[in-house]
């Protein structure tokens, strides 16, 4: 049997005048008649098979390609196929309960991220974070505390992540190790064949890989001479006691100050490294991304290279050997004193010194910058600018020295010539040179 459908709404392509309608705002609103009725009491069972021969509403639809008496053909779904693609109304009503459970985990999440964002741009970030993690998170922190005898201990091992380290000296002769951690996060201590080791576990939470960090406190003994290695991530570091560190870090400030020690070696990338009031045979500091700065240090090798920041040295002293490199970033010496050989090397920005004293071989190079030094001492020394001046001025006098001085694309006002005692080269290929020296004695800091 076929549906009884209305000839002047399905069939309107055999009068033209059909085609064209129009709605008058003040009329009441056209009527719009579904193309096919949807029978109401058509019920679809999940567990039962329909076909059209047992299904009522199928006797009221034509088979799929009858012919019309308009000559259009339609294909009208059969029960059996209305029931194939329409799924039972439990399963929509599960699919709505999943999406809305998706709805409300989402919105979750969006508040969790927002407030670490608030919690990482403002200046009290851990007790925000802390907060919400205990209150919102039903998360705990936990404080663990362990000591050990100094008596043969030879290395402390710290590895660890996402933590703030502390690193201080004992009032006693023993090793005092807190930690304070949120519960989602595990530390094995543990003192074996002259060895300390502390080994944090990875987060199991993803709010705690993000913000939340472990407070970790080291105390150490004054006559402790062993070493102290770090090998951390996402990881802040402040040190005041211990002679030999080694330090390798990523993403967290290094801070070392106090400190009378032996061998200091540090490696930190995407985070700065600061020294202040530190004597040692050797200082080391290697950073990625992120600036050094060194004041008041005093070692027999000053090692400082930052491959893409600055380097920055005040009231330092180094008796056999220093090195100031900067990858991409301007390197700055102010009242500092390097014997017996130097360099001040910069391949992407400046060098400027004040106030310094040079002796024995020192090189200075700049290889898009400016160089700049102001009342300086030196012996022997090269300078040299790629695309840049060179504006020199320095104590003592100019017979002192064989100089030799070149400007390529520049203008330079130096003479070559003098039969000193000391050497010094000048020369750069784009800019001008200019020296000048005072005339009195240098300063020895």
């Amino acid at each position: 049997m076929a549906i009884d459908l209305n000839k002047d709404h399905y069939n309107s392509k055999n009068n033209n005048d059909d085609n064209i309608r129009t709605v008058y705002p003040e009329t009441e609103s056209e009527e719009i008649y579904p193309e096919r009725e949807i029978y109401p009491d058509r019920e679809i069972y999940p567990q039962q098979e329909i076909s059209p021969k047992s299904s009522p509403a199928a006797e009221n639809i034509p088979a799929a390609g009858e012919v019309y008496p308009q000559g259009e053909v339609r294909h009208i779904e059969t029960a059996q196929e209305c029931a194939l693609t329409n799924p039972p109304h439990n399963d929509i009503i599960n699919k709505k309960e999943k999406k809305h459970k998706k709805k409300k985990h989402r919105g979750w999440i969006f508040w969790v991220v927002l407030v670490a964002l608030i919690a990482m741009v403002s200046n009290n970030y851990k007790g925000i974070s802390s907060y919400v993690y205990t209150n919102f998170m039903d998360g705990s922190f936990a404080e663990i505390t362990k000591d050990f005898s100094a008596a043969g201990i030879k290395t402390l091992t710290l590895t660890d992540s996402n933590s703030d380290v502390t690193i201080k000296s004992s009032s006693d002769d023993e090793f005092h190790i807190t930690v304070n951690t949120p519960d989602d996060k595990t530390y094995d201590m543990k003192s074996e064949n002259g060895g300390i080791t502390v080994n944090g576990s990875k987060s199991t939470g993803v709010f705690m890989t993000w913000i939340l960090s472990s407070e970790v406190t080291l105390y150490i003994p004054d006559s402790y001479e062993g070493d102290i290695v770090i090998d951390s991530k996402n990881t802040s570091i402040e040190c005041s006691a211990g002679s030999n560190l080694d330090i390798s870090n990523t993403n967290g400030k290094i801070e070392i100050y106090d400190i009378d020690g032996t061998d200091i070696r540090i490696k930190n990338d995407n985070a700065s490294v600061t020294l202040t009031d530190v004597t040692a045979d050797t200082v080391k500091a290697e950073t990625k991304n992120s600036s050094i700065t060194a004041e008041k240090v005093t070692a027999a090798i000053l090692d400082l290279n930052a491959k893409n920041a600055t380097v920055n040295a005040e009231g330092c002293t180094a008796s056999e050997y220093a090195s100031l490199y900067s990858g991409n970033g301007s390197v700055k010496a102010e009242r500092c004193a390097f014997y017996i050989s130097g360099s001040l090397i910069s391949q992407n920005g400046s060098v400027n010194a004040a106030d310094c004293v040079f002796t024995g071989e020192s090189v200075v190079s700049a290889e898009n910058g400016r160089v700049s030094f102001d009342d300086i001492s030196f012996e022997n020394m090269t300078i040299k600018s790629k695309n840049g001046s060179i504006n020199c001025e320095a104590f003592g006098d100019e017979e002192d020295y064989r100089i030799t001085a070149s400007a390529e694309n520049g203008s330079c006002d130096v003479p070559d010539g003098g039969n000193g005692e000391y050497y010094l080269d000048l020369s750069a290929d784009n800019g001008r040179i200019e020296l000048d020296f005072d005339g009195s004695k240098p300063v020895l800091y």
